[in-house]
């Protein structure tokens, strides 16, 4: 088979892999890991054959190590714990472990710059479309859901609860992407500064509209740091000044037409915010019960639970034993359902992993790693405020940026070029590993 044959191959099981997952999540409530772990191991595999016999040689930061052996941890156990009781660690199999050894392959693939635009364009997209669900307080994929949550979806419709969901059907889910699109589009901008600024709005709008408050913590911090690094290589062009002019005169032409609407969305907007900080909000006296609740609960168990934790679903099971004014339906901390989970050992693999990546991006002077490292942590912020790990398209973004990151990393340290190209470390008939160059553009 011809090397560009390959690609468009590869290229075309990637599409096809992103929009099994679309409609499982339409369509598939439960048991989707019948589903996605078959595909993550055949697609794992043809990835393999077709990259040829590579040993990768990783680097002294270990990001890609770390999150093995706390995908290896968790999994030893939960084998331990549940036994054959799989259907206990199943979510574990098909959302971390297999999702993981996909994203290992399909890295070495997939090449930074194309992918960054591919994503841009396919964000900036749906962000539009997220304005149109912000304004008109309709889902327009509402037709095409059928799973339980749907009916949620329902009940808020046409009302000023009702929030941008899009194709990721839970808003904070959608939060997260859009805040990954955001990201893309500051890394990989557009050639025209006007496109810049309608995507970049529609973005902005889009988050806005999930009403996600830990995804606009997220936002906020990633931002700051994107930009205090591209302002220092900054040079105003004329194009630049041309473009602010034009955004200004449309901004007020729509504050005019359309003040009244606008101040009752950007004031339900604020007081969205500032109910975020208002403890005895329901959602927020909700959650800081149950830090309150199972950190009192981890603390009370035994050492070996301390160190180890109670198993996969052990945060789950003690809140639907212990229901906080009637909720019961998710932990909504993922550092905390890992205390509880996993215990202590599992909760410093995962804050160890958070801390390398955010070395790592703090000190990167490759823009590359920047880009996945931000990545990464913009998902670690936000999952603060609900369960990333349980979540198919949160953990197909997350071990892909990790993977990336540990790429970009490597290549950067020489140990294979950069650019549009992917050096593999193949074996030849000796034994010897090599360097072969693969074109991936």
């Amino acid at each position: 088979m011809s090397e560009m044959l390959k690609i468009k191959y590869k290229r075309v099981i990637i599409y096809f892999f992103v929009i099994v997952i679309v409609l499982l999540q339409f369509r598939m409530a439960t048991k989707q890991g019948y589903v996605l772990l078959p595909i993550e191991i055949a697609i794992a595999f043809l990835f393999s054959i077709w990259n040829g016999r590579v040993k990768v040689y990783w680097n002294e930061k270990k990001v890609l190590f770390i999150w093995n052996l706390f995908l290896i941890y968790i999994l030893g156990v939960s084998v331990l714990i549940d036994g054959i009781r799989i259907s206990a660690y199943q979510s574990i199999l098909y959302k971390c472990a297999g999702m993981t050894i996909m994203a290992y392959y399909v890295a070495m693939y997939i090449n930074h710059e194309e992918t960054l635009k591919n994503v841009r364009n396919a964000g900036g997209v749906l962000s539009l479309l997220g304005v149109v669900e912000c304004v008109t307080k309709q889902s327009l994929f509402l037709q095409f859901i059928t799973v339980e949550s749907r009916q949620y979806m329902v009940a808020q419709l046409g009302t000023s609860a009702a929030r941008v969901r899009l194709i990721f059907i839970q808003p904070i889910i959608c939060a997260v992407f859009m805040v990954f699109f955001w990201l893309c589009l500051l890394y990989r901008h557009f050639k025209s500064n006007i496109l810049n600024l309608v995507f970049g709005l529609s973005i902005i709008i889009s988050i806005l509209g999930t009403q996600s408050r830990s995804s606009w913590i997220a936002f906020i911090c990633v931002t700051l740091f994107a930009l205090k690094k591209k302002i220092k290589t900054f040079r105003f062009k004329k194009s630049d000044f041309y473009s602010g002019v034009i955004l200004l005169i449309l901004c007020i032409v729509i504050i005019c037409f359309n003040f009244e609407k606008l101040h009752a969305v950007l004031n339900f907007w604020w007081m969205r915010w500032i109910t975020g900080l208002n403890i005895t909000n329901a959602s927020n006296y909700n959650r800081v019960t149950m830090i309150r609740n199972g950190l009192n609960d981890w603390m009370r168990s035994g050492l070996i639970q301390k160190l180890f934790g109670g198993g996969a679903t052990y945060a789950i099971d003690y809140l639907k034993n212990y229901t906080i004014r009637g909720w019961n339906t998710a932990v909504d901390n993922q550092y905390l359902t890992i205390l509880m989970n996993f215990g202590l050992v599992g909760e410093v693999l995962f804050l160890y992993l958070a801390y390398k990546i955010a070395t790592i991006t703090l000190k990167a002077k490759n823009s590359k790693i920047e880009f996945w490292g931000l990545t990464c942590i913009s998902m670690l912020i936000s999952t603060f405020f609900y369960e990333m790990l349980s979540w198919t398209m949160i953990t197909m973004l997350f071990t892909l940026s990790v993977c990336m990151l540990e790429k970009e990393i490597r290549q950067a340290n020489g140990f294979a070029s950069c650019g549009g190209t992917c050096c593999l470390y193949n074996k030849d008939k000796d034994g010897r590993y090599n360097v072969k160059q693969k074109n991936n553009n």
